[in-house]
């Protein structure tokens, strides 16, 4: 008999970690980062490239930024839906003829997923027998 306890605690365990899965859908999370920086100062520049990787100085993405509009001074960009986890940035200047700059200093950034916005809760149950 308390092996067949230990089975239905198991499975009760189980469902308990699936429904935990489906309450809370946080896997396959999203992040949006925000860049500014010091715009270039060439007159033949045509935009800028952050570049981003899952290790340092292994760039396996970019996003063409194009050539946003100054703020403040400032060049401001947003990249959507990155994938959860640290990655390395560093961003590159192009001009009019497609050159383009080496890289800016790198920057690892670890970005905190954000908690889930509804909760659908699940109570699981498990009524043993009488002993």
């Amino acid at each position: 008999m308390k092996l067949r306890k230990y089975h239905l605690l198991i499975a009760a365990f189980l469902c308990w970690l699936i429904a935990i899965g489906l309450s809370f859908p946080i896997f396959g999370h999203s992040a949006d980062v925000s860049f500014s920086w010091l715009p270039n100062l060439e007159t033949d520049l045509a935009g800028y490239k952050i570049h981003y990787g899952s290790a340092p100085e292994l760039y396996t993405a970019s996003v063409d930024c194009g050539l946003p509009a100054t703020v403040d001074g400032r060049v401001p960009f947003t990249i959507t839906n990155l994938p959860d986890g640290q990655l390395f940035y560093a961003c590159t200047a192009y001009d009019v003829e497609g050159q383009e700059s080496g890289f800016s200093d790198e920057l690892a950034f670890n970005p905190i997923p954000e908690a889930p916005r509804e909760f659908r809760g699940v109570i699981v149950t498990v009524v043993f027998g009488s002993q």
